[in-house]
């Protein structure tokens, strides 16, 4: 259980980084169409469509279901019946393959790695 709490912080930094982004330009889209809505209606028209493109990632983003989250990074383990698995044959263990979801079957099973 030690480190728990980093770690954990550390598999929702993917997270947290792409919805502070998201949100940084947000406040930056609405901040612009402030500036130009009464001399140029067209630009903030633009960038009132951009902006309600960014709200809806954002309700994407925040959507995650947090467990389903923390599976896809490879914090929680994948005991379950995954729908998207890879499998792994091992030359001398062809009867008990390795099975992992897609993401993390990306990373463990890319060259020179050790499953």
């Amino acid at each position: 259980m030690d480190g728990y709490y980093g770690q954990m912080l550390e598999a929702f930094k993917p997270w947290l980084t792409e919805r502070d982004a998201l949100f940084q330009e947000v406040l930056s889209i609405s901040l612009e169409k402030a500036k130009v809505a009464r001399r140029q209606p067209k630009l903030a028209a633009q960038l009132t469509e951009r902006e309600t493109h960014l709200y809806r990632l954002l309700d994407q983003v925040d959507g995650n279901y947090p467990l389903s989250y923390l599976s896809d990074q490879g914090f929680l383990p994948s005991y379950a019946f995954p729908s998207d698995t890879a499998r792994l044959l091992a030359k001398d263990e062809v009867k008990r393959p390795v099975l992992r979801g897609m993401n993390m079957a990306l990373r463990e099973y890319a060259p020179g790695n050790t499953v």
